[in-house]
């Protein structure tokens, strides 16, 4: 690492407009300036560091081949589900199955987690007692993969026991117990956080993980988890039909063409609404809340997406609109925003507003939650909701709304990921949102660490 040591990183301090704002001896000291062949980024120390140890980790634990079930097995567990699998997805259980390490991605919709549910049913089958572990970067994300699954729902941050911000940290946890550990959501993680789930993990746990690297981007400075697609060895499989999407349709073409940088089209599941020139972000949400109530009256589920929570079109202010009221009334659903520090409940639970006599309640999982004991802010209405807190959910319609006061904080990935939440979408904006969402990138031009790792002969 020192061939690219800190005194290097001043040279390219210029091109990078984040870093202007920052001390440059504060830079120096935490960042690390890749080689021009990986892009020539800076990058913090630790996450390079924490690449370089989770690709030794990788190669080691991939190089293991499982014990194998037979295919009859494999087949009495589908006709017991009544499940006829492509041929993509019958690949990937194969690989779920054989190795120690294996990636599975693909589109919304693909049947990443039906997949690997399959995959335990069969392990099951040579191991009734075998211990599941379902993460995922959210809550949410991780309870719906363990209701799949059958198995344990935690956070990544959870699963290894490290608080958010301290990624970093040496894993507190111990899962020497856990047979098989589920991860969706893969490519928004840190590597240093899968690293630790594989330190604290026999060499042979099954290490499954799942994700779309077309969705949301990876928390961090690189696209480290992205990369790991490229590492000899790693078993990957792509899944290609989306399967939730109705197979090839129209809204899936239009996805296709949303990650490849080009403007959707209306259509067969895909309704763009473009606000008149004399309409504002008001408008939009005005036009999202009374049509989420529509299709609530027709008994679907629907979710409104924005790409932040501010502003006239934010989902606090849809949230309002919605609910006619800025206060919380009995039979109201809920979704926590942030953890409680006496682990009550978690990140992304969803829950209702009852009455416990005169006091108003928040009930999870069955188990009520004064409301005065829930910090200010930790709760918001789950009418609309930001398109980062919808990933991993499933609905009947999907309502996005993109305007210009917002459109600064939306990407491809952001759009693939919010209009893929239900098999119809409408898509609210103001001329030319569209345009400039998707030709935002928020990974193709992430520094590739594990370019540096080949150049340096670690990898």
């Amino acid at each position: 690492m020192s061939s690219f040591a800190y005194k290097d990183a001043a040279h390219v301090m210029g091109s990078h407009e984040f870093l202007g704002k920052q001390d440059r001896k504060e830079l120096t000291e935490g960042l690390m300036a890749l080689p021009l062949s990986a892009g020539g980024h800076l990058v913090p120390i630790a996450e390079y560091e924490a690449m370089k140890a989770l690709c030794f980790h990788l190669k080691t634990r991939a190089s293991a081949r499982l014990e194998n079930i037979a295919t009859s097995e494999l087949d009495a567990v589908l006709a017991m589900r009544n499940i006829t699998l492509d041929k993509d997805q019958y690949e990937a259980i194969r690989e779920l199955l054989t190795r120690s390490v294996s990636v599975v991605t693909g589109g919304p919709g693909t049947g990443k987690s039906t997949i690997a549910s399959i995959a335990i049913d069969g392990i099951r089958m040579m191991d009734p007692k075998a211990v599941v572990a379902c993460a995922a970067y959210s809550a949410r994300a991780a309870a719906a993969l363990a209701q799949k699954c059958q198995g344990q729902a935690y956070t990544l941050h959870s699963l290894v026991g490290v608080k958010p911000g301290e990624e970093q940290r040496y894993a507190k946890r111990d899962l020497s117990e856990v047979d098989i550990v589920v991860i969706d959501e893969v490519f928004s993680a840190e590597p240093s956080l899968i690293l630790n789930v594989l330190r604290v993990t026999k060499p042979t746990t099954r290490i499954m993980m799942l994700g779309d690297p077309q969705q949301l981007p990876p928390v961090g400075h690189s696209r480290a988890m992205h990369d790991l697609l490229d590492l000899e060895g790693i078993a990957h499989v792509r899944l290609n039909t989306a399967h939730r999407l109705g197979g090839p349709s129209h809204l899936a073409g239009q996805v296709s063409r949303m990650a490849a940088g080009e403007e959707p089209l209306p259509g067969p599941g895909l309704d763009i609404i473009a606000l008149k020139r004399s309409m504002r972000s008001r408008d939009a949400a005005l036009i999202a809340a009374r049509m989420h109530r529509e299709n609530l009256a027709r008994g679907l589920t629907s979710i409104v997406l924005t790409p932040t929570q501010y502003g006239d079109a934010g989902h606090r202010a849809i949230n309002t609109l919605v609910l006619g009221r800025s206060t919380y009334q009995p039979g109201d659903a809920v979704i926590t925003t942030a953890a409680c520090g006496e682990r009550r409940y978690r990140n992304g639970m969803q829950g209702v507003i009852d009455k416990d006599g005169e006091d108003l309640v928040l009930v999870i999982n069955d188990a009520p939650i004064p409301i005065d004991d829930i910090v200010l802010g930790h709760i918001q209405p789950c009418h609309a909701m930001s398109a980062h807190r919808a990933q991993g959910l499933e609905f009947d319609r999907v309502i996005l709304v993109l305007t210009h006061d917002m459109v600064n904080t939306a990407s491809r990935q952001m759009m693939v990921s919010a209009t893929t939440r239900a098999p119809h979408c409408t898509i609210i904006t103001e001329r030319g949102c569209l345009k400039r969402a998707v030709s935002k990138d928020d990974v193709s031009d992430r520094p590739r660490i594990i370019y540096a790792l080949r150049g340096e002969g670690w990898i």
